[in-house]
């Protein structure tokens, strides 16, 4: 079953590069695919006689399909006009996704903010007085259920320009949180957990922003390449400043990249008699690519905004009910009343729960934030310090204000 989803995430990532690079390479596509298995490249695709009789396996994604059925129409037809075709269709839906990209990141974002603010604190407030145990479940219910609602972003994004995972050592900082915990809460300190995830935030934070700036100056490194290629009349590996053409091979790429250096790889060993206009048009369609991720990465640039404000509201709603439950255990209710007023060892449980709670929905929305700007929640930690600091800040301030307003 993993093998099943790694295989399906993979070809889905790949489609559109092995789309570009069986538009513009100098042999024939199945051709291309067999040099490509041959070489060590996308190993995870069937053989040729496989993909002719249509028989893809297990695994393999719908677009990823499409592409090898595009691939064996223009070997019978002998034209790249099937390929080119699926190309333009392909940009064109991933146009149209850019062009919704606000109206989707605001519908993800009311529902989820809907398991994080609004059903929360209506349901809470109302069944805490009849039955305060059933509203502590009801509580932990809701925010592991926005954890999961967080992974919503990932339907937004284009595959295509999603970035890879950093490397799994960045999150074994996280396992500071617990000895953080631990001592924070041996001094007596006010939501250890929330401080604990705001101080290993930081570093976690620096990691993953190290691991996106190294996918993105591979992009770089590829457009600076093609750039030169684009002007080399005579030897393109010479242009590109490369030695050893399959270093080319083994440079660390990902999506299309890996593909403009492979169509790089290919044009330098076989040569083409109409090398000059086939550069030209895998710099056109590489030039789209990048214009396309920059444009989603600013239109998705205000969802860490969101973010901030909606566990900032959060924290806020929290600790008012927090101290307004404190404020009616301090006093005298009538007899005869139907409700339940909680009683002072129950707010001592609440106030840790609400700890976990503020500090798991920190973790929900940067999680959305970065499925939808980089299309893998791995990059959580980019956003992480920022929404745990705020969530911090605005329930530390409000449980003063509240303190102060009820003079408890």
């Amino acid at each position: 079953m993993w093998d099943g989803l790694q295989r399906y995430v993979e070809s889905e990532s790949d489609a559109l590069g092995l789309l570009l690079l069986l538009s513009v390479s100098p042999l024939s596509p199945l051709s291309t695919i067999e040099e490509l298995k041959n070489r060590g490249l996308y190993s995870y695709l069937p053989g040729i006689e496989k993909i002719l009789d249509g028989d893809f396996g297990k695994g393999i994604s719908e677009r990823m399909k499409e592409v090898l059925s595009a691939a064996v129409i223009s070997d019978r037809e002998g034209s790249r006009k099937p390929l080119d075709k699926l190309y333009d269709r392909i940009i064109s839906n991933i146009s149209t996704q850019l062009e919704l990209m606000d109206y989707n990141l605001s519908q993800v974002y009311q529902f989820v903010s809907i398991f994080i603010t609004l059903i929360p604190s209506i349901l809470f407030s109302t069944v805490v007085f009849t039955n305060p145990d059933v509203s502590i479940i009801l509580l932990k219910a809701i925010s592991f259920f926005s954890l999961i609602s967080s992974f919503l972003g990932m339907a937004i994004f284009p595959w295509e320009m999603r970035i890879p995972s950093p490397s799994y050592k960045v999150f074994f900082i996280l396992f500071i949180i617990i000895g953080l915990y631990k001592f924070f809460s041996l001094l007596n300190l006010d939501n250890p957990m929330m401080l604990s995830l705001s101080m290993t935030s930081l570093p976690l934070m620096i990691l993953s922003i190290k691991y996106y700036r190294f996918w993105k100056r591979i992009l770089d490194d590829v457009s600076k390449k093609l750039e030169k290629a684009s002007t080399c009349i005579w030897n393109i590996f010479e242009c590109i400043g490369v030695d050893e053409p399959e270093r080319l091979l083994d440079i660390q790429c990902f999506g299309i990249s890996k593909a403009v250096m492979t169509s790089l790889y290919l044009f330098g060993i076989y040569g083409l008699e109409e090398l000059s206009s086939e550069l030209s048009k895998l710099s056109k369609m590489f030039n789209d690519y990048i214009n396309s991720f920059l444009n989603l990465r600013k239109k998705t640039r205000v969802m860490l905004f969101y973010s901030v404000l909606e566990v900032s509201v959060s924290a806020v709603i929290y600790a008012f009910l927090l101290h307004t439950l404190s404020y009616f255990s301090s006093i005298d209710v009538l007899q005869g009343v139907p409700i339940v007023i909680p009683t002072k060892n129950f707010l001592v449980d609440l106030r840790n729960i609400i700890d976990f709670i503020l500090s798991l929905n920190s973790v929900s929305l940067s999680i959305l934030t970065s499925t939808v700007r980089e299309g893998n929640p791995m990059y959580f930690g980019i956003y992480l310090f920022f929404v745990c600091n705020a969530v911090y800040i605005s329930y530390t301030l409000s449980s003063i204000f509240v303190t102060g307003l009820f003079g408890i």
